[in-house]
């Protein structure tokens, strides 16, 4: 179970750290710039980062629902269970 959670970690915290990067054309490296956005652009970066977070987190509940309905095997009520999780994830 651990495991599982420190995997969902990383697949959120992974796709972040390169938000605010922007690649040089010089080949210098990721340059990180305060260029002042728009109310726009920051309503459309909450959007996607909020689109990205969602479905990274049905992703991780469809995985955990996977999880479950392997391990129950001989138990038809957590086989149950676990077939319900995986379909509300989606």
């Amino acid at each position: 179970m651990r495991f599982f959670w420190f995997f969902l970690v990383i697949l959120i915290l992974a796709p972040l750290s390169v938000l605010g990067q922007e690649i040089d054309p010089a080949g210098s490296g990721p340059n990180f710039t305060n260029t002042p956005q728009s109310l726009q652009e920051v309503i459309q970066n909450i959007f996607n980062l909020a689109l990205m977070v969602s479905g990274i987190l049905a992703f991780g509940a469809v995985i955990y629902g996977a999880f479950m309905y392997t391990f129950s095997a001989g138990n038809p009520g957590m086989q149950s269970d676990a077939r319900d999780q995986i379909l509300q994830a989606y």
